[in-house]
């Protein structure tokens, strides 16, 4: 198999505005895999991939083993920091002893209050104002997201502008070298993955607006997105875990 042409063929798939909410939704399951990877395991599994592992991971974290009909799943490893690849073997959920969806992050608190322990992680301070005519306001100055928009919309666009203020620190710090567009496209695809993670999956379409921002620079956009939602991802788990323990 060429996985290259398999990689290609599926960001061509996505410029094209194809599957472009999937690619989120598998990215926010399979968040410990790259945008590549993730491709990688959809198309070998035509969509049915729910979470995978090495057999050694399977029999190491999950104390389970593979199905004697398993097929392997090819995926990139990094080597050398990144500077090269080799090819590995993944497994799928379904292709062990254990079966089941494969799911490691269940919610056990309301998206809101989920939502907010981590904007105060990171310094963020998320309010409701009435008086304003957008749905979302951010001042990365002030560190804080406002948000007047219908009920079902709140998650997305808290999430969204504590977004930008991530990139705006990050710009400061020479990481982030995009402009207002791709930071705002890179919003948009941050906050949608980390929803659909947070199983708040109402209303599964980005905004029209958004969608053309992120086909624009598909790889680009995603790759950053990505990088920001998983850390916001593994954080949120982290809270979730730190505030049940105090109950």
């Amino acid at each position: 198999m060429d996985l290259q042409a398999v990689v290609r063929a599926g960001y061509g798939e996505m410029k094209e505005g194809k599957h472009l909410e999937r690619c989120l939704w598998f990215l926010a399951k399979l968040r410990e895999y790259s945008l590549a990877n993730t491709i990688l395991l959809i198309k070998q599994t035509q969509g049915r991939v729910r979470y995978a592992q090495g057999a050694a991971e399977w029999s190491k974290r999950f104390q389970t083993t593979i199905t004697p009909s398993a097929k392997p799943l090819h995926i990139y490893a990094p080597l050398n920091e990144g500077k090269d690849f080799s090819i590995i073997k993944v497994f799928d959920v379904s292709d062990t002893e254990m079966g089941g969806d494969g799911s490691t992050f269940r919610p056990r608190m309301k998206t809101t209050a989920l939502v907010n322990e981590f904007a105060k992680s990171q310094g963020i301070s998320l309010v409701v104002s009435l008086q304003q005519k957008e749905p979302m306001r951010f001042s990365a100055v002030d560190n804080r997201v406002s948000i007047n928009c219908a009920e079902i919309e709140k998650t997305f666009h808290a999430l969204k502008g504590i977004c930008l203020i991530l990139l705006e620190r990050n710009k400061k710090k020479g990481w982030f070298k995009g402009d207002l567009t791709k930071a705002a496209a890179i919003s948009c695809a941050f906050a949608f993955e980390v929803r659909c993670f947070l199983q708040e999956i109402e209303g599964t379409q980005l905004p029209e607006a958004a969608r053309k921002a992120i086909l624009a620079d598909t790889k680009g956009v995603l790759n950053e997105s990505h990088r920001m939602a998983r850390k916001a991802m593994d954080k949120i788990e982290q809270l979730q875990v730190s505030q049940m323990s105090l109950k």
